[in-house]
């Protein structure tokens, strides 16, 4: 009986996605990343024990900060993001139980999707998860030839190491745990990144890379940092991607 949570893996679920989908955020909403009390009073850390400021949403999802995670999640509340979870639904560990005769036991396979996430959601989420291989807490878990998205999780005292990462073709997630639950060495706590790679480059062998779909309903665009309005060249900016819904049709009056 071994109860383990699923560390960072989880914020994308249950505070980033929940939050993207309601309009709450968006990749470009800066967060301040400062010391921070959960409403009873624990004292929040991240796990490089430092703060690094204002971040945005992609950097906090790049970098698994853990502030801005519980931030998002604390506006949106708890219930919102549970709400989210329900909704999403619990794995399937199996699709169907015979018996040597060949008799149906069980059959799970009536299973259908339902999609949770608006497209533009989905499309978000994968597009920073692009990230977290490329340039974030991923980066050992990168393919060779192909596209992949995903995200890593730790939790206290790297206890348990947790990497779930998908590409156009396959989903994968890796879990790594002593029995004991002792702490994994400092020396390495990246193996489980290079085994998740090692298995989906073998199962990719063949097929073509291929990029993710991007929704019809996401679009790039440039706002200024200050106002939050369409970027005009005297602007701080950051160009960024955004649901077509939540994009501010006004342009701002430019900084001078």
């Amino acid at each position: 009986d071994n109860y383990s949570q699923p560390g960072s893996t989880f914020k994308i679920l249950s505070a980033y996605g929940p939050a993207l989908d309601l309009g709450k955020i968006t990749l470009a909403t800066v967060i301040k990343d400062e010391p921070f009390n959960y409403s009873d009073g624990t004292p929040l850390q991240n796990s490089d024990l430092t703060y690094h400021g204002d971040v945005t949403v992609r950097q906090a999802i790049i970098n698994s900060i853990n502030i801005p995670a519980v931030k998002v999640l604390t506006e949106l509340t708890p219930k919102v993001g549970f709400d989210y979870l329900k909704k999403l639904g619990k794995p399937v560990f199996y699709t169907k139980v015979t018996d040597s005769k060949g008799n149906v036991l069980i059959d799970n396979t009536e299973n259908k999707a339902t999609q949770v996430f608006k497209a533009s959601t989905a499309s978000l989420l994968t597009n920073a998860m692009e990230d977290v291989l490329e340039k974030g807490t991923g980066v050992a878990a990168r393919l060779d030839n192909m596209h992949a998205a995903g995200k890593t999780g730790t939790t206290n005292e790297a206890k348990d190491l947790v990497f779930a990462g998908f590409t156009p073709y396959y989903t994968a997630a890796i879990w790594a745990t002593y029995d004991t639950h002792a702490e994994f060495p400092e020396s390495d706590r990246e193996f489980h990144k290079r085994l998740w790679a090692k298995v989906m480059n073998e199962i990719h062998e063949g097929l073509a890379d291929m990029d993710f779909e991007t929704s019809a309903t996401v679009q790039e665009a440039t706002i200024c940092t200050k106002t939050g309005l369409l970027a005009r060249s005297s602007c701080p900016s950051i160009t960024e991607y955004f649901a077509v819904s939540d994009l501010p049709t006004e342009r701002c009056k430019g900084h001078y």
